[in-house]
Parts: C-alpha cells; sequence; structure tokens
C-alpha cells in the first residue's frame, strides 16, 4: 500500500498539470456532494419546525378562465374558502414583502410577513420569547407590533430587546415576541411577522394578494373548491343562492378554485 501511495506521488510530481486538475477535480466534487446532501437533508430528512407538519399545506388560487395554476387569491376569495372548505382544520392569510430597517444602526433590508394572527395556532408554534400578535392587533391603528426572528435578535438586536421601538420601512413597532432559533416561514429566509391590517378597500374580489396556508383536517388533502367537492352540501347550495344576488361573486366561483399542495411536497418540487 505504502509502495502504491509513494508510486501515487512520484507521478503527480512528475505531471504537475495532472495534478493541478485531479485536485481541482476531486475539490469540485466534495464540495457538489456536501452540497447535495444538505439539500436533500434539509428539504427531505429534516423535520419541519412546526406541529404535525405533515397536516399543513399552502393553498392556491386555480384560475381556470385564464389556465393559471398557484396564483395568489383576493380577499373576499379567501374567505369562501376559509368558511366553505371543508378540508382543511384552519387557514389563515398572509403576504410576505420585504421591508427595511431604518434604526437601531445602518439600514438593513429583511424579509417580512404579515400575517392573520391565526397564522402561529395554523403551524402549531409558539415564541421563544415574549407573546404573539392576536386577533385584535389586527385592526386600523393596532397593528404597530412586530415578532421577530431568531437570527435577526442575535445579529442585530442581542441582550433584551421586548418592548423596544423599532423602524420598519419608516414606520414604527414593538417588538413583542421572539421566535424560536429553527422557526422561519413562508421561507427559510423570513425574519419579521407583523399583523396583516386588511383595510375596507382591499375586501374586494379584484386583486389577488393573499397567500394562504391551512392545516388539513385528518390528514387528508382533496381538491376543495366553492360549490364544489370541498364544500358541505348546504354550503354549496347557499353559495348557489348568493350567486343570483351578487355577479360578480357569482363569476369569481364559475372561474377560480383552490387546491393545496403539502409543505413537504412543494418543498421537493421545488428543489426538483
Amino acid at each position: 500500500m505504502w509502495s502504491d501511495l509513494r508510486y501515487g506521488f512520484r507521478q503527480l510530481r512528475l505531471n504537475p498539470g495532472f495534478a493541478a486538475l485531479a485536485i481541482v477535480t476531486l475539490v469540485l466534487g466534495i464540495g457538489a456532494n456536501t452540497a447535495l446532501f444538505s439539500v436533500v437533508r434539509n428539504v427531505l430528512l429534516k423535520p419541519l419546525p412546526y406541529r404535525n407538519p405533515e397536516r399543513l399545506a399552502r393553498v392556491w388560487m386555480d384560475n381556470r378562465r385564464l389556465n393559471m395554476r398557484e396564483d395568489w387569491a383576493s380577499y373576499l376569495n379567501y374567505q369562501d374558502y376559509q368558511r366553505l372548505g371543508t378540508s382543511f382544520e384552519s387557514m389563515a392569510a398572509f403576504t410576505e414583502p420585504d421591508v427595511n430597517i431604518t434604526s437601531d444602526g445602518e439600514p438593513e433590508r429583511v424579509s417580512g410577513t404579515f400575517a392573520e394572527a391565526a397564522l402561529f395556532d395554523v403551524l402549531g408554534v409558539t415564541p421563544q420569547q415574549g407573546r404573539l400578535f392576536t386577533k385584535d392587533e389586527e385592526m386600523p391603528g393596532k397593528g404597530n407590533v412586530v415578532v421577530i426572528g431568531w437570527r435577526l435578535w442575535q445579529r442585530r438586536f442581542g441582550g433584551g430587546v421586548l418592548g423596544k421601538q423599532v423602524d420598519f420601512d419608516g414606520r414604527r413597532y414593538t417588538v413583542i415576541g421572539v421566535m424560536p432559533a429553527g422557526f422561519a416561514f413562508p421561507a427559510a429566509k423570513s425574519e419579521v411577522w407583523a399583523p396583516l391590517v386588511v383595510t375596507d378597500q382591499q375586501k374586494q374580489r379584484v386583486g389577488y394578494w393573499i397567500q394562504m396556508v391551512a392545516r388539513i383536517k385528518g390528514g387528508r388533502l382533496t381538491r376543495t373548491g366553492t360549490g364544489r367537492s370541498g364544500c358541505r352540501g348546504q354550503d354549496a347550495r347557499a353559495a348557489r343562492g348568493s350567486e343570483s344576488e351578487d355577479d360578480e361573486l357569482r363569476r369569481g366561483r364559475r372561474s377560480h378554485q383552490a387546491t393545496g399542495r403539502r409543505l413537504r411536497a412543494r418543498a421537493q418540487r421545488l428543489v426538483r
């Protein structure tokens, strides 16, 4: 064995170009395999940091008229899915804009989430410090509270942060909670969660800006649509009855339906 190793090193010294190529090939191969294993571990092997994650699903609106799949929903369509769908035990709406921290040091752009208070119940998570925001804080004028991620807390604040005043996009928020180190939603880079405040002007059938996540009832995911198999019989009849009174609602129900994809399955599809 040692003689073979000495012979190999001698050949490498005699052929430096070949030696450099072999070393680069080994480095690239090891690096690629390490990166691939990290992806497989995080997407396929590592448990998602939520309660019973196999029962969680992202919910999308399929626009059949425009042949668009996995579109966002209008606020009123979201309320329909929440009220009439029978596949889901609970559901929450959210948006995920980037926000700028403009206080306590240099400005920094971070991934934010504006969500209903029900989001944390749907995911089954609790804060590491402090509390989560409530439904009452979704009202206009009361939504100036924020929950931050563990990484943001460590990176920018540290120490006692609860009750601290922080400016996001020039608006002042009070930090009321810090999430655990392993928590992130809807993306791995998400670091800020604040109440989703919906104005009367946004409560419309048009304008698709709402994203949805739901907890599947009994772990069973079926196709859900207003007036379709995802509705109870009496709810479907009520929906059809209301359509005759509201043409805009009727058009929305005829052209849209909701579909769900489990969080793990969606992550796997994105990787593929």
